[in-house]
């Protein structure tokens, strides 16, 4: 990896090795709240997913263990439950209402990235 590309990296893993819960706005608590209840919630619903069943048997092939959980599930090594608790939140797409405010889940991730940065301006 080049230099230049290391170093957003290093500047962005510094600013998150030194954030500390008190130092977010109110705001972005609240709405990091929702969005963590949003995908555990998408999680439990991708138990319904067509494909839920493959993607669990790929995910306990991959290696041996139990050391990690799976969001409503039972353990499995490192790789499988990260591999399924990532399926698992993007298996379904899911249209919430609170209020006013529509979130409409799509299966990217780039939702959360995204509104955690307009939060931190």
């Amino acid at each position: 990896m080049s230099k230049a590309t290391q170093e957003p990296t290093r500047i962005l893993a510094d600013f998150a090795a030194g954030l500390r819960y008190d130092d977010l706005p109110q705001r972005a608590r609240e709405h990091c709240k929702n969005l963590v209840l949003d995908a555990l919630a998408c999680a439990l619903a991708g138990y319904q997913g067509e494909e839920t069943d493959q993607v669990r048997g790929l995910a306990s092939a991959l290696a041996q263990g139990t050391e990690s959980s799976v969001i409503g599930g039972a353990p499995l090594s490192l790789v499988g439950a990260t591999l399924f608790n990532g399926y698992l939140i993007t298996a379904v797409t899911m249209v919430v209402s609170s209020g006013a405010e529509v979130i409409c889940r799509t299966n990217d991730w780039s939702i959360f990235s995204a509104s955690i940065g307009n939060l931190l301006r």
